[in-house]
């Protein structure tokens, strides 16, 4: 799935295949049941190279409650963290001579004259539902109390903010490392993929567990025919 023009998560060509479905169904049915409607999204990439997901959850954490501070305590989250996979530097992350070209500004606009590479840096995804902000209003407030991980690129991709028009296709885009492939050097923790301890929603899903989902739905009919089973009890 792409991000497409006009401040728009969409694409009409885009369609969920059969381990997409799989993979969102209990993150839908969690949005409906508890009648959430996801308005923006936030895509962050930090100003220098971060691998560390406990890390990134920290900061997720003080995020969460800039939101909330500014924009309402019942403000709804869901957040998910994701792996860069620049065809580049794919033998040896830390070999400056296939680094990729990714340079950064500071939060002043000045070039710092630093390359970095991006391949296995986690960005975060994070979705809100709140009914008071706009996007300006949510950038403003990023750029004020997250310094620390709001950072500016040459091509201003350090953080944007887009309207969400279709939550099933969200949710697939947010959560595809779960289903990524295990690409050289990449040591995605598919169990850290969502960040279950800010999301409102996929606090229980199958990955947080640490299974796959033909794992996690073998697990939950061995759990009924053990519930269920005849034993001259029930």
């Amino acid at each position: 799935m792409k991000l497409r023009a006009n401040n728009k998560v969409v694409d009409s060509d885009y369609e969920l295949a059969a381990n997409d479905l799989l993979r969102i169904q209990p993150l839908m049915r969690e949005i409906v049941n508890q009648d959430i409607e996801f308005k923006y999204l936030i895509t962050m990439n930090y100003p220098s190279r971060v691998t560390d997901y406990t890390r990134v959850m920290r900061d997720s954490t003080h995020l969460k409650h800039v939101i909330r501070k500014n924009f309402g305590w019942g403000t709804k989250f869901f957040i998910t963290n994701e792996k860069h996979t620049c065809s580049r530097n794919l033998i040896n992350e830390l070999d400056n001579s296939i680094i990729d070209g990714q340079s950064y500004i500071d939060n002043y606009k000045r070039f710092t004259g630093r390359t970095i590479s991006r391949y296995g840096s986690i960005h975060r995804h994070i979705c809100i539902d709140t009914q008071v902000a706009s996007i300006r209003d949510i950038d403003a407030a990023l750029r004020k109390h997250c310094r620390r991980d709001y950072c500016f690129t040459y091509n201003g991709s350090g953080c944007d903010i887009r309207r969400v028009y279709n939550q099933e296709k969200l949710m697939s885009y947010m959560t595809k490392d779960i289903d990524r492939p295990n690409l050289p050097n990449l040591n995605i923790e598919r169990d850290k993929v969502i960040d279950s301890v800010n999301s409102d929603i996929g606090k229980n899903h199958y990955s947080v567990s640490g299974l796959h989902a033909r794992e996690s739905i073998n697990q939950l009919k061995k759990t009924f025919e053990n519930l269920y089973k005849s034993d001259g009890k029930r």
